[in-house]
């Protein structure tokens, strides 16, 4: 039937002519569309990445929601179970929805309270640390000055050039009037900010009420998803690597931003006993930092001994050794309970995959390159003992 609209035989020309014909036809047409593309490349790089931010625009309180559930979830559980053991309630009851929402509104009421006591008894006090520590810059750094210039004699002796000296005074000096000055910033900006950003938080709040309501119905939902649109075996895989996720950087995150939180508020307590003019602002570099391994908890001790020696080099002292010792403290005891120990790595692939997350991306690589290699550990774990158990 078909035949009738062959044109090679209508025409009596050779097939293969006809096949090599559309194959440059077709070959024309690719080229013109990757030349196209090419030399306007930057249009159509401009409107992917429009599009992909409008995108990200329109669903940021839903990620941020996600994101804040999964966080909260095992404490909204722990609570959720501790009521039912109250009430001796089995945990198949048609009520347990009652208790999973009783348990929301106490994590919302602690999260409420701790924002209130921030923006009250932490906020203020560090913005008046940095506005204080870019004042009286000049200051420090005349005292510093003439503390070296004490000391002149004494580097003579030690052929120490104080030429070089003083110029990284001035550099070091530089880097905290803009340090100082960023903080100022950030913490301003982000308080001036927060009414524009309003309607994205009350939606991520909602997002994630019910995220954390519905977090079983929501995952059994998307495992559905999965069954009906993702084949088998790639299911199956996928699914495990979730679950790998979850338990090597899900709890590995949520106890490191916990861990850092203790030791933002003991550093600031062990520096307000020894009136550290810059306790608070000590405090919250030191947990921030902390969730840098290894290196993180050294800075806060650093920057508690240079500040502190802007008022007297003993305070400067003793607020470094205050933190290096609890540090250690931290480390070895508070550190293992807080995160469940650590993400299953030797220190040395630890140093290896912190230098290497460092040199790419700094200190945001630094922070994601011990879980990436703590999942990257499991599966090449997992792959070997296939092979062995294969080959036994």
């Amino acid at each position: 039937m078909w035949d009738r609209f062959r044109i090679d035989k209508k025409l009596d020309i050779d097939r293969k002519y006809i096949n090599i014909g559309v194959v440059a036809v077709i070959t024309g047409i690719a080229l013109f569309i990757g030349y196209e593309i090419v030399s306007r490349s930057g249009t159509f790089i401009n409107i992917i990445k429009n599009a992909i931010l409008g995108f990200l625009s329109v669903i940021r309180p839903i990620v941020i929601g996600a994101i804040i559930s999964y966080l909260l979830f095992p404490l909204v559980r722990r609570i959720e179970i501790f009521i039912k053991k109250c009430v001796s309630v089995k945990e198949n009851n048609k009520f347990n929805w009652i208790y999973r929402i009783i348990s929301i509104v106490l994590v919302f009421f602690i999260i409420i309270l701790s924002v209130v006591l921030i923006f009250n008894f932490i906020i203020p006090p560090l913005l008046e640390n940095a506005k204080s520590l870019i004042n009286n810059i000049p200051q420090y750094e005349s005292v510093v000055r003439n503390g070296i210039n004490n000391l002149n004699s004494y580097f003579a002796t030690l052929d120490i050039n104080y030429q070089q000296i003083s110029t990284y005074i001035d550099k070091v000096t530089a880097a905290f009037a803009v340090i100082g000055q960023e903080i100022v910033n950030i913490i301003t900006n982000s308080i001036y900010g927060f009414g524009s950003f309003m309607i994205d938080f009350v939606l991520s709040i909602i997002f994630t009420f019910y995220f954390l309501k519905d977090k079983e119905m929501l995952f059994k939902t998307i495992r559905r998803f999965g069954r009906a649109f993702i084949p088998g075996k790639l299911g199956t895989v996928l699914k495990q690597f979730i679950i790998d996720l979850d338990e090597v950087v899900g709890g590995f995150v949520r106890g490191v931003l916990l861990d850092a939180l203790i030791v933002g508020i003991v550093s600031s307590i062990l520096m307000l006993m020894i009136h550290h003019p810059f306790a608070v602002l000590v405090g919250v570099i030191a947990g921030i930092s902390n969730v840098i391994p290894y290196i993180g908890p050294a800075i806060g001790a650093v920057v508690a001994f240079i500040l502190g020696m802007f008022s007297s080099i003993t305070l400067g002292i003793w607020g470094f050794i205050l933190l290096i010792i609890y540090q250690q403290i931290d480390g070895n005891i508070i550190q293992p309970k807080v995160v469940g120990g650590s993400v299953g790595l030797p220190a040395v692939w630890t140093l290896i995959a912190l230098t290497i997350g460092g040199g790419y991306a700094g200190a945001i690589g630094m922070i994601v390159a011990v879980p990436i290699a703590a999942i990257l550990s499991v599966y090449v774990h997992r792959i070997y003992k296939k092979k062995v158990n294969y080959i036994v």
